[in-house]
């Protein structure tokens, strides 16, 4: 009864080895979706909360505000995030 036992988490441990293994290789090896005018997803970075609003005067010059206080900017290059001060969602920008 034991050896069943045994063997069986094994299995179960080798069976979870291979699907976390691939897993990663999935996520490493996926591609970017890009749109045509060079806007790509990125999850989750810079971070993990949802963005709720929007604001840019270039393209080189984009705000974007969600849960938590989160704020982002995008400089043209890539996106930072910004201390708000605040732990309130935000909604608008």
């Amino acid at each position: 009864m034991f050896r069943l036992r045994r063997k069986g988490t094994l299995a179960v441990l080798v069976l979870t080895a291979v699907a976390l293994t691939f897993i990663v290789s999935l996520s490493a090896s996926a591609s970017t979706i890009i749109s045509p005018d060079g806007w790509g997803w990125q999850n989750p970075l810079p971070q993990g909360n949802h963005l709720w609003g929007t604001w840019g005067s270039s393209a080189s010059d984009v705000y974007a505000v969600g849960d938590y206080g989160t704020i982002l900017h995008y400089d043209g290059s890539g996106w930072g995030a910004m201390d708000s001060g605040t732990t309130q969602d935000l909604r608008g920008v």
